[in-house]
């Protein structure tokens, strides 16, 4: 089926997640190489710690900083993308340094352990401990703790949107902001967009069967609220929030869904649905939609993690 997509994004339309195990492991070889050559730009600094887990693995964690700052910086983890099943991009480490300088914010990027290795709650415990090591070290790494947040994209939305739920339950640290990017929130394919758009470029609903196989195969595990963050009966605590979506994406009715519960909620939300665009437009740097989109997220961490 063919869709009105902005013509910034009209060569997308060739590119789709793969639905093969073994290819996604070459991509991610290649993705790895991709992230590890790109330039994190002159007025960025960056070091990378490895944070122990509950289960005596260790998690990569870059630290991106704004270069010629003094101080005890805001900061805020980022969980990027990839179906549960890909690890952080280029582009992820481009768009992350891009809000870096602009925000003159620590940017840290998560490199969570993947599917189908590792299926859930492993995602979601390594996020846990994350936070509470750079909460609990904050000083030692130049951050305000007091002044943190977390941001994501697709499935890395998904996760920050249930660890913020898992802290508000739980840890209770005070995070002040939380951007979601075309995050993934519900179970079930029961949203319009969910059951329509089975064939739009780069990640459409094709792929939920493949992801409920290796990433949820072992179920939730009693987390079924932080696993799809809809499902959690109590979300006032965690705000303000920033939902981004993208017009044709499956995913697009429960970034919308969410953004209108947390208004009846009195939870503050700002909502930028982009339009002409699909899942991951923001590859296209060039394109004035991703420049504002881009704009627009540096405002909200700006005007939160002060």
């Amino acid at each position: 089926m063919k869709y009105p997509i902005h013509k910034d994004f009209w060569w997308m339309q060739y590119m789709h997640m793969s639905k093969k195990i073994t290819l996604l492991k070459l991509e991610n070889i290649m993705l790895k190489i991709a992230y590890f050559i790109t330039p994190k730009g002159s007025r960025v600094i960056r070091k990378q710690i490895q944070v122990q887990t509950r289960d005596q693995s260790l998690v990569k964690v870059d630290l991106f900083y704004p270069k010629n700052t003094t101080g005890k910086l805001s900061g805020f983890l980022y969980f990027p993308g990839g179906g549960f099943m890909m690890c952080a991009t280029h582009i992820h480490k481009r768009n992350l340094c891009h809000i870096v300088k602009k925000t003159q914010t620590v940017g840290m990027m998560v490199h969570y352990r993947l599917a189908p290795k590792y299926a859930f709650p492993t995602a979601l415990y390594d996020a846990i401990d994350v936070l509470q090591f750079v909460y609990e070290n904050a000083d030692a790494l130049g951050l305000e703790a007091n002044q943190l947040g977390l941001a994501g994209d697709s499935a890395g939305g998904n996760i920050a949107c249930g660890l913020s739920l898992y802290n508000q339950d739980h840890l209770q640290y005070p995070l002040k902001a939380l951007m979601l990017v075309y995050p993934g929130l519900i179970k079930d394919s029961t949203t319009p967009s969910r059951k329509n758009y089975t064939d739009t470029p780069m990640f459409n609903a094709s792929m939920f069967p493949l992801i409920h196989k290796v990433f949820y195969k072992n179920g939730t595990d009693g987390l079924h609220q932080y696993a799809f963050p809809m499902l959690h009966d109590n979300i006032h605590g965690i705000g303000p929030v920033y939902i981004e979506t993208a017009e044709f994406d499956c995913l697009v009715d429960e970034g919308l869904m969410f953004h209108d519960r947390l208004i009846k909620a009195n939870v503050p939300s700002t909502l930028h649905a982009t339009k002409g665009t699909v899942h991951g437009y923001d590859v296209v740097l060039k394109s004035k939609i991703t420049q504002e989109s881009l704009a627009k997220r540096c405002d909200f961490i700006r005007a939160n993690l002060k």
